[in-house]
Formats: C-alpha cells, sequence, structure tokens
C-alpha cells in the first residue's frame, strides 16, 4: 500500500486493557492492526513513516487507495446559474449518467489490478444465526474495510456489487445462516 501509516493511526488503543495511566499513550494503525506505546523502546518516529502492509489479511482487504470520495455537487447560486447556461445536451446526459452509477454514495471504487490481491465482498444478514450475525458483521467491519462489508437488512446487494462490478479477482461471501442469504 503506498500510503504512509500515520494517516491510520488512531488513540484509545489502551481501553482494551485493564490499566490507565497518562504517561503511556498507546496507538493502533486501523489497517493492519499494529499497536504501540509511546515509550521509547516500542514506539519509534519511523514507524509513522513506513507504508502500511495491511496486516495478515492484506490480500482479501480492499485499500483505502482504492476508494475515492465523490464530490458532492454544489447547491450554491452560481453552480445553478452554470448549469442553466449549459445548453450542451450530451453534458446533461453524461452528468446524469454519473448520477445513476454513483447512487448518492459518497465514493466509487477505483481498483489497481494486482494477481496477489483477492478482495473479499462481504454480505451479512444481521439478524440471521441466533441474532449473531450482528457480531459477525462488527467482526467483518475489523478486520476488512467497513467499505466491503454489507448490511443485507439496510439493502440488497445489488448496488454493492455494482460498486464493485470492476474489481479484479473478486470474491464474494455472504453470511446468513437461517435461509435468508441464497440463491
Amino acid at each position: 500500500m503506498n500510503g504512509k501509516r500515520k494517516k491510520y493511526l488512531r488513540m484509545g488503543f489502551q481501553q482494551k486493557f485493564s490499566f490507565h495511566s497518562k504517561e503511556i499513550v498507546a496507538i493502533s494503525c486501523s489497517w493492519c492492526k499494529q499497536a504501540f506505546h509511546n515509550k521509547v523502546t516500542c514506539f519509534m518516529l519511523h514507524h509513522i513513516e513506513e507504508p502500511c502492509s495491511l496486516g495478515a489479511h492484506a490480500a482479501v482487504i480492499v485499500p483505502p487507495t482504492w476508494i475515492i470520495k465523490v464530490k458532492k455537487p454544489q447547491n450554491s447560486l452560481k453552480a445553478s446559474n452554470r448549469k442553466k447556461k449549459r445548453t450542451s445536451f450530451k453534458r446533461k446526459a453524461s452528468k446524469r449518467g454519473t448520477e445513476q452509477e454513483n447512487k448518492g454514495r459518497p465514493f466509487v471504487i477505483k481498483p489497481i489490478s494486482s494477481p496477489l490481491m483477492k478482495p473479499l465482498l462481504v454480505f451479512v444478514n444481521p439478524k440471521s444465526g441466533g441474532n449473531q450475525g450482528t457480531k459477525v458483521l462488527q467482526m467483518f467491519m475489523w478486520y476488512l474495510n467497513p467499505r466491503q462489508v454489507f448490511d443485507l437488512s439496510q439493502e440488497g446487494p445489488k448496488d454493492a456489487l455494482e460498486l464493485y462490478r470492476k474489481v479484479p479477482n473478486l470474491r464474494i461471501l455472504a453470511c446468513g445462516g437461517d435461509g435468508t442469504v441464497g440463491p
């Protein structure tokens, strides 16, 4: 992955331990799950600058560099005036196509092909499996990129499949133990 680890570091790791100390502050990487505390013997500045490997599950994680934010349309007066001045039919049609393609999602997927990567797209019904599905959903969101894990109780798989249609070597996992996920 090209991104530096410092973008993905977060505080608050020590909440998982029984001790709480103001002298010891722990940080962990959101992707590779590597954790450090601020003692010189453990944490050194070069850890922040080195690229993140995405950890043990790197081959199935959709890297954050593949996820591109979509700019929201401007709602200003200038933007509406610009729209009125456009008379080209082609531009309007292509804009509608883009809106149709994004469907209001705040991001698009721009995959970079690699034979080593086999991203996993996960669909979970949190109400299935004796209501254990919620734990499964949270677990996949922890280990993978949350943008590749979808809750089937919120929406069907169609939009997610459309979003990931251009991802090479994509694997799909559907989780539901009560017959709600199937052909």
